[in-house]
């Protein structure tokens, strides 16, 4: 039978049937009572059946330029500007660490401690995850939006903490010392010229490691 087809039946209420082909009863006798609850039955039929959409499915259009909405609505706002190097890097964020582990999850199997745990075994810095996670609970959003889950349950609290590691500097200050003497005879017999000692002074200051370096 068609998937909303109403039907009497002896004890005097009216059924519906749903799109897996399950006949339910409005419990309504009148017809048109019947037919207003059918509606709400069906789109609650419908609204469960799509969260179990799985991410992988869900997400595939999320971050492409041309098709995201994300990246319509947030173009469409002046005050922030999205350029598509950042819409390149989230879809990095879902093709090589989302999907992976996230592709075959239905949407209504996402909670804050089974995203956490996964997440927690990424082997990056906290920055990097933090910036995972956002590009996770834009997608969620659109889901919950859709009505395909209750709520984004990425919420601010489910953020790692970021700490500033202090860099540490080329030498030891007895280093400084000997390499650096306040002598200038002894300093020039070191450096053999004003230039080498600005040089390398400048240098020895310096200290470039890339796990230092922000991660997009």
């Amino acid at each position: 039978m068609k998937t909303g087809a109403l039907k009497k039946r002896s004890n005097g209420y009216w059924y519906v049937t749903l799109s897996n082909g399950t006949r339910l009863s409005t419990k309504k006798k009148k017809k048109a009572d019947a037919k207003i609850i059918a509606e709400e039955m069906i789109k609650k039929h419908e609204r469960q059946g799509s969260c179990r959409q799985l991410f992988e499915e869900y997400s595939k259009d999320f971050y492409l330029i041309e098709k995201c909405r994300w990246v319509k609505t947030t173009r469409k706002n002046k005050k922030k500007k999205l350029g598509d190097a950042w819409i390149k890097a989230r879809k990095g964020h879902l093709k090589n660490w989302l999907l992976p582990i996230f592709g075959d999850w239905p949407l209504n199997e996402f909670t804050a401690s089974k995203i956490e745990c996964e997440i927690d075994n990424f082997e990056v810095s906290n920055t990097y995850r933090n910036k995972i996670l956002e590009s996770l609970s834009i997608i969620l959003f659109y889901a919950s939006k859709d009505n395909l889950i209750s709520q984004n349950p990425i919420t601010k609290e489910l953020r790692y903490k970021v700490t500033e590691e202090k860099i540490p500097d080329a030498f030891e200050p007895e280093d400084y010392k000997k390499l650096f003497p306040k002598n200038k005879t002894k300093l020039l017999s070191i450096w053999e010229n004003w230039e080498s000692v600005l040089f390398f002074a400048t240098l020895s200051y310096t200290v470039i490691l890339n796990k230092y370096i922000s991660q997009i």
